[in-house]
């Protein structure tokens, strides 16, 4: 009999671990589920682990006015709950209430005397950031990179901030300590920012030469072809520039966004008898619909004579 009392016991927990992995995937209906659940093992005050979860489901949900009511009904019997304390100077900052956000970052602060919460000094610097103190939120995420450096996330913000400054070789000076931790510190969304700001600061050999280790590593991918494209056509590069589109065409399919984005990018540089050739080379790819707005942007953008849309026309037939 206590046997079984025993494993009644911890079937809540397990009942909550599961509710949120399912917020993680996204399946609200599994994660209420097991709420529904669990409430029904627990005691009349199910505490805090639950009622967290039930309000952060009814953020998922888009119930924003119901899930803030229940968070701030958490602080009333648990003041300290560093959940419902994160959870409302998020809400706080999406409304645009400063003073609350503030209010509640400095109870939670004092949570962290040491500066070593990752989301809670992320959240500080966010803060920060809100009323124009860019340097006391670089200096937080500076000393969190420091107090932690077995995470990559103040390193990421550091390089966001200073691009936004359009401070490019302070964001690179960062871009590349993150960089030195090992490929397991940067994933490969950042290792292509990495690559867009070499390109940016006109240091289109090392970012031709990273884009290429990373295909060594990753195998075709679109995002990485994307900028090689970009980086050989910068250096006047124009035939790689097209051998590496037909390769990549060859390889795999690119996606209608990236496409788009290629298309722009040419006729940003003015390579307008470029946008011709890939053009040629893209439209017997492309799904009816955007193969059709290429053609038709084409047209309009490089004023092409009726004869040479006709000879764009047969190429996809």
């Amino acid at each position: 009999m206590g046997g079984m009392n025993d494993t009644r016991a911890t079937a809540p927990q397990v009942l909550l671990r599961d509710v949120t992995e399912a917020r993680r995937r996204g399946d609200l209906a599994t994660a209420r589920k097991h709420l529904e659940t669990a409430r029904g093992l627990l005691p009349d005050d199910p505490g805090p682990q639950f009622l967290v979860l039930e309000a952060g489901l009814l953020l998922d949900a888009g119930q924003t006015d119901q899930a803030a009511r229940a968070f701030r009904k958490i602080l009333k019997t648990h003041p300290n709950n560093q959940a419902a304390l994160l959870a409302l100077i998020r809400l706080a900052r999406q409304q645009g209430d400063a003073e609350t956000a503030r209010r509640h970052l400095k109870t939670v602060l004092a949570l962290d005397p040491e500066g070593t919460n990752i989301a809670v000094q992320v959240l500080h610097a966010d803060v920060l950031l809100d009323a124009g103190q860019t340097d006391q939120a670089i200096a937080v995420l500076e000393a969190l990179g420091e107090a932690r450096p077995d995470t990559p996330l103040s390193l990421q913000k550091l390089v966001q901030i200073a691009r936004q400054r359009g401070d490019l070789p302070a964001a690179l000076g960062y871009s590349k300590a993150l960089l030195a931790r090992g490929p397991q510190a940067a994933s490969l969304n950042f290792q292509l920012h990495h690559a867009r700001l070499l390109l940016d600061m006109q240091d289109t050999d090392a970012a031709l030469a990273h884009l290429a280790d990373l295909q060594d590593r990753h195998g075709p991918d679109a995002q990485i072809t994307l900028q090689q494209i970009q980086g050989y056509t910068m250096t006047g590069q124009r035939d790689r520039a097209e051998d590496c589109l037909a390769d990549a065409l060859a390889a795999q399919p690119l996606d209608a966004q990236l496409l788009r984005h290629l298309y722009n990018f040419y006729v940003r540089a003015g390579a307008v008898d470029v946008v011709t050739r890939v053009t040629g080379l893209l439209l017997p790819r492309l799904p009816a619909d955007l193969a059709d707005e290429l053609e038709t942007k084409v047209f309009l953008k490089t004023m092409q004579s009726g004869a040479a849309l006709q000879r764009l026309r047969r190429v996809r037939c």
